[in-house]
């Protein structure tokens, strides 16, 4: 893909802004953007959690399992990559396997604005991506267990979780100015 592309599907997506004859920027994350962010994830994962429960877990849904208790590790040895791309791709897994086109269409975008947050969890929030892992397997195991209740109870936690590790590190950018845009970011407003 030509890097004129790459950069039209990144503003697209939210990631850039291109202002013509000015140039490119990278756009700066808000806490009213990981507000909304959140407010969809919850929407999206958690109706995906529980049509992924009524379907019965599909084989490649299953893989994860051995995947995620393999990065079971001490934080030492932790490979944070590995770890972010196995949770990266078990939600993806798991609304596809909500058997719902749709909602993976709608998923997927949205994925892409949450990545920067995600990776940067690597250096602010170790303690959040070593939970994820216990989250993800109690996701798993209540769509292996056919219980969309618990389903949606445990994805509800997990994410709320994540948009508090996501607050954080917005604060520590903020704090350290590492970020492009940490300036711009404006406090937390309380969620109901």
């Amino acid at each position: 893909m030509p890097i004129r592309e790459a950069m039209r599907d990144l503003a697209r997506d939210g990631l850039l802004t291109i202002v013509p004859l000015r140039g490119t920027t990278v756009c700066s994350i808000t806490t009213d953007q990981i507000h909304e962010l959140f407010d969809l994830r919850q929407a999206i994962e958690c109706l995906a959690a529980q049509r992924a429960t009524e379907n019965g877990p599909t084989p490649e849904l299953l893989v994860y399992r051995d995947l995620m208790e393999q990065s079971r590790q001490p934080e030492a040895e932790m490979e944070w990559d590995n770890n972010y791309n196995t949770g990266h791709e078990f939600h993806i897994e798991l609304v596809r396997a909500s058997g719902n086109a749709l909602l993976l269409d709608i998923y997927l975008p949205l994925r892409a604005r949450y990545n920067i947050l995600t990776r940067l969890a690597r250096f602010y929030d170790k303690e959040w991506i070593l939970k994820t892992v216990d989250d993800h397997l109690a996701i798993l195991q209540a769509v292996i267990d056919r219980d969309p209740e618990r389903a949606h109870r445990e994805m509800s936690e997990h994410l709320e979780r994540s948009y508090q590790s996501k607050l954080k590190i917005v604060g520590a950018t903020r704090r350290t100015a590492s970020f492009a845009g940490a300036a711009s970011v404006i406090p937390p407003k309380p969620r109901q």
